[in-house]
């Protein structure tokens, strides 16, 4: 199978054709670089594993998620 050529728009290009580019990629699974300036910033490419097979690969181990890590007297900002 060959290599597939990847394609490049500039950053706003893409903003005026976002819509159409994610389609096209959706349908073709070809990568779009995304350039700022001609330096790439940025690669719009389509997914290609089951969204639904990441589904309980992640564990919390404390319930409650908006407890800081740290105790906040140790915050560099804090001081």
């Amino acid at each position: 199978m060959p290599k597939q050529e990847k394609r490049e728009i500039a950053i706003g290009d893409f903003r005026q054709r976002a819509t159409e580019l994610v389609r096209r990629v959706e349908e073709t699974k070809e990568p779009i670089i995304i350039t700022r300036h001609g330096v790439p910033v940025a690669e719009l490419r389509a997914i290609t594993a089951d969204p639904q097979a990441l589904r309980g690969s992640v564990t919390i181990l404390d319930p409650d998620i908006t407890r800081p890590v740290i105790d906040p007297s140790d915050w560099e900002a804090a001081r």
